[in-house]
């Protein structure tokens, strides 16, 4: 049986492979910023996501296509480029306020929720076998991202598209964020599953 290390080693997926390349040239125990996964992964997701949330936004707003369509973009840019970086910036913080950036004791229920949780942003892998802690903790950054996600494309939207109603706006950001960040999500795991089998 193939363990999990191997696994990660001869993964097909290009995310777990840039991860692989990356641990190979950092330092030891320096870590693995997860913000250098993430915003690739977000840039390169850009297109699909704006015209997912597009669809979302047309089916309420009677707004001309072009606008809806540069509203989800700008507001999607700004998501990716501020919003995002800041969240992994605040979640850094906690890690560092909440750990000091030691590798927990992966080996009790407390140290695991605590690598997870609050090192999610910046990631200690202390040995081979440990890697399902990349997965894991961009679930758990998926969380204060959609967050995020929804309060910075609710301003700009609101701002682009002033003659909208904030709530039809707000519904459309919650409603468009929800649907994309729950497939992000099933992406992620699906990685694994796909990858595993």
């Amino acid at each position: 049986m193939v363990s999990f290390h191997e696994w990660m080693l001869n993964s097909r997926s290009p995310l777990i492979r840039t991860v692989i390349r990356l641990k190979s040239i950092m330092l030891a125990n320096a870590g693995i910023p997860m913000l250098a996964l993430h915003l690739p992964a977000m840039l390169i997701l850009l297109a699909p996501i704006c015209i997912i949330e597009y669809f979302v936004a047309r089916r309420t707003l009677t707004l001309p296509r072009k606008w809806i369509a540069n509203g989800v973009l700008w507001a999607n840019v700004a998501t990716t480029l501020l919003g995002v970086p800041l969240t992994w910036a605040a979640m850094l913080a906690l890690n560092i306020a909440t750990t000091d950036t030691k590798t927990q004791d992966l080996d009790t229920l407390p140290g695991l929720a605590a690598t997870v949780v609050l090192q999610s942003s910046w990631l200690n892998l202390p040995e081979p076998g440990f890697e399902w802690l990349i997965p894991a903790a961009t679930l758990v950054l998926l969380v204060p991202y959609f967050f995020v996600s929804v309060f910075t494309e609710r301003l700009v939207l609101q701002y682009l598209w002033n003659d909208s109603p904030k709530s039809v706006v707000n519904r459309i950001c919650w409603t468009a964020n929800s649907t994309t960040y729950a497939m992000l999500a099933c992406l992620v795991v699906a990685t694994l599953f796909i990858n595993g089998g």
